[in-house]
């Protein structure tokens, strides 16, 4: 009672009626209850009413919980995207700014990129015809453009695109 006269009760509480707030575990949280400083009694209807209204009570404090934690894994995830979209763009810089030939292959060998180092190294002006280049990489030869004079022989081009997919 130390709580009720904290809160302005002073003595003369003569009715107390009080439904358990539980956790979906099971565990008590406290009580929802009805106070009156004038004896009463509860009508069996008015009881049920009140259980309901306790196990209503638990219920949203066991949905405000769930949200809680929700937006706390939201967040988490949040920043675990922020966290990998930044080190996916630190890597695409990295490479891109490389003088290296670096190439990305797909899973088949087939070229997918390749940075601007590597495209400088091989002389290659245009990427577009090279990706996904077929098995038949002689297929697409007249469709690349290089720096070479149009004189150059077709082994020395073939020879770059195969070099540029190589593993």
């Amino acid at each position: 009672l130390a709580l009720i006269t904290g809160l302005g009760w002073t003595s003369g509480l003569r009715f107390y009626a009080g439904a358990p707030l539980r956790t979906s575990e099971g565990h008590v949280l406290g009580t929802l209850c009805v106070l009156d400083r004038v004896p009463r009694a509860l009508t069996e209807v008015q009881e049920r009413a009140l259980q309901a209204l306790g196990n209503q009570v638990s219920r949203l404090l066991d949905l405000r919980l769930a949200r809680l934690e929700l937006d706390h894994w939201l967040a988490v995830e949040a920043n675990k995207l922020e966290a990998l979209r930044a080190a996916e763009e630190f890597k695409t810089r990295m490479i891109e700014c490389s003088r290296d030939c670096i190439k990305v292959l797909d899973l088949d060998a087939r070229l997918l990129s390749i940075n601007a180092g590597g495209m400088e190294e091989l002389e290659i002006c245009d990427f577009a015809p090279l990706r996904h280049l077929p098995a038949d990489r002689t297929a697409v030869l007249g469709l690349v453009t290089t720096k070479h004079s149009a004189l150059e022989a077709q082994d020395d081009l073939l020879r770059r695109i195969e070099q540029a997919t190589a593993y």
